[in-house]
């Protein structure tokens, strides 16, 4: 889709789906308090829902997994999803930022903001009005980067899961502000 330098971020393929695995298991190890999954349950995932998880979301107009590669290795991931907005006149579409990691070897290369792009891109040509996300509240590095692509808190925090006792702050980018 975008390269930034030596980051280059494009669609997962279907036959990515062990470079998709790698990442999300890594990204569950690397920092378990920052996602709503645990690494323990994915980790007992068979291959064939990795495969048919990653199909899903690359077939989906409304999904869309996107791989940063950093000087030819997997980087970091992201994924876009399309709902249908909290609107009363109805209508209107928004789209949620999940999985959000990058590699800690490739942290401070731009490879966060390029996937951050790449899915604001992506929702734009969907015609979404807003792009959303949560961040948990210990992750200032995430909390910096959401807020110098525009993001702001919207609402009062909430748990990132049952399970815990952490909270996360929603965050919204509009993207066409002048239509609000």
């Amino acid at each position: 889709m975008r390269p930034t330098g030596a980051v280059t971020v494009t669609r997962f393929a279907p036959q990515q789906w062990l470079v998709y695995r790698a990442l999300r298991l890594a990204s569950l190890a690397d920092a378990p308090d920052a996602f709503g999954a645990q690494l323990a349950q994915q980790q007992e995932w068979p291959d064939k829902l990795w495969q048919m998880r990653l199909e899903a979301g690359i077939f989906s107009a409304d999904a869309c997994p996107l791989l940063a590669r950093c000087d030819g290795g997997p980087a970091g991931l992201i994924w876009g999803k399309l709902e249908a907005a909290h609107d009363p006149d109805g209508g209107s579409t928004e789209a949620h930022v999940y999985q959000v990691w990058v590699a800690p070897a490739y942290r401070g290369r731009a490879v966060g903001r390029a996937l951050l792009d790449a899915v604001i891109d992506w929702a734009r040509s969907k015609n979404a009005h807003a792009v959303n996300l949560s961040v948990a509240l210990t992750a200032s590095a995430a909390t910096r980067l959401y807020r110098r692509a525009g993001f702001v808190p919207v609402g009062k925090p909430q748990l990132l899961r049952d399970s815990a006792l952490l909270l996360t702050q929603p965050m919204q980018l509009l993207l066409h502000p002048s239509q609000q």
